[in-house]
């Protein structure tokens, strides 16, 4: 009977010990977490500014005034036919070009920044039409000159050749050039000084195809959307 004892003591002992010793491992392996999400966040961050860079057809040389001289005609400073305006949201531009005639040639500067904590690359780039005359926008091209800072933080720059006014056309012309470009949290997507030394991002100008005041009452009124998508950094160099 007397060992029957000892034996009960000894298992309830050991019972408490083994429960201890669970309840040491299992605060060992206790782990406490916590995850956030990164701010994602870019587009327009300034209001449109419109310059005029048109040239008149037909005159040859000129001063622009600081010194020397250019073969490209004159500004018509006069003029002001392209107008921008940025959505609420800043990720919507929206662009009314008019009095279009054969040679004329016009720019619009804005920033894309990304105002948020996480890098991004463009996905795509949507051109429609939304108000005045269709057969105008259908003889528009525009093209893109920009800078952009590389993982590096050194300034690049990049231009995209003229091409039709479409999703399909300019719209993936800029998507294959910024294929590379990271846009990192702080950086910024510019305009840059160009052969008429005036600093634009996007020029619009009309085919050689029309002839005299074709479209020169007329307007087209068309929407550029960016689209970016969140992305792994690029490694330093």
């Amino acid at each position: 009977m007397k060992k029957a004892k000892i034996l009960a003591l000894i298992l309830v002992a050991s019972l408490m010990l083994t429960g201890g010793a669970y309840a040491l491992w299992n605060q060992s392996i206790h782990l406490t977490t916590s995850a956030s999400m990164g701010k994602m966040d870019v587009g327009f961050t300034c209001d449109k500014c419109i310059y005029p860079l048109t040239l008149l057809p037909g005159i040859a040389g000129g001063s622009y005034g600081y010194g020397y001289s250019h073969t490209y005609g004159d500004y018509e400073n006069y003029m002001n036919p392209m107008t921008g305006t940025v959505s609420a949201d800043k990720q919507t531009l929206t662009v009314t070009v008019g009095k279009m005639y054969p040679g004329a040639k016009y720019g619009l500067n804005f920033t894309i920044e990304n105002t948020g904590d996480v890098p991004f690359k463009l996905q795509g780039v949507t051109i429609t039409r939304t108000d005045g005359n269709a057969d105008l926008f259908a003889k528009l091209k525009g093209s893109f000159t920009f800078k952009y800072q590389d993982a590096n933080g050194v300034m690049q720059q990049r231009t995209v050749a003229s091409s039709a006014l479409t999703s399909a056309g300019l719209g993936a012309a800029i998507v294959t050039a910024c294929s590379d470009i990271v846009v990192y949290p702080g950086a910024q997507i510019i305009g840059f000084a160009n052969q008429d030394d005036v600093t634009t991002i996007m020029q619009v100008s009309v085919d050689d195809t029309i002839s005299g005041d074709q479209f020169e009452t007329d307007s087209a009124t068309f929407t550029v959307d960016f689209n970016w998508q969140q992305c792994t950094p690029v490694p330093v160099a």
